[in-house]
């Protein structure tokens, strides 16, 4: 029963931000992640969840930004539709949020992380239903 218990409460106990899969790091150490839980697919495109976690806080003092984005899987680019700014790590605690108006597509260079969080979300369950 102890057991149970114990794997019962490191389970509970881990962070909120488990789910984030980490897909690439700068040279200045800011950390880019996506939410392979989130992935969503809506007509011919697929919606995802991507973070940016950085090392230091920016100039307006956040130190991380998730961005909600749609995603073309055919070119491989994307649309950043809203982006939330944090002055904790990992997206923590209350955010300022920004909507996109007039977003354009953007083009994901390969081999970085965007590109690899793309490639990842495209390959997902939710986008070969």
């Amino acid at each position: 029963m102890k057991k149970i218990f114990l794997i019962f409460v490191l389970l509970f106990s881990l962070p909120s931000y488990a789910k984030w899969i980490k897909v690439g790091q700068s040279n200045n150490g800011d950390i880019f992640y996506f939410d392979i839980e989130k992935v969503k697919k809506h007509g011919e495109y697929i919606y995802i969840e991507y973070l940016s976690d950085l090392l230091k806080p920016d100039i307006d003092g956040y130190l991380s930004y998730k961005s909600y984005m749609q995603i073309d899987c055919n070119l491989y680019r994307y649309n950043t539709l809203r982006v939330s700014l944090y002055k904790e790590s990992m997206g923590e605690k209350e955010g300022y949020t920004i909507n996109s108006k007039n977003a354009e597509w953007r083009k994901s260079p390969p081999m970085t992380p965007i590109r690899l969080a793309i490639v990842a979300a495209c390959g997902s369950k939710v986008t070969r239903k």
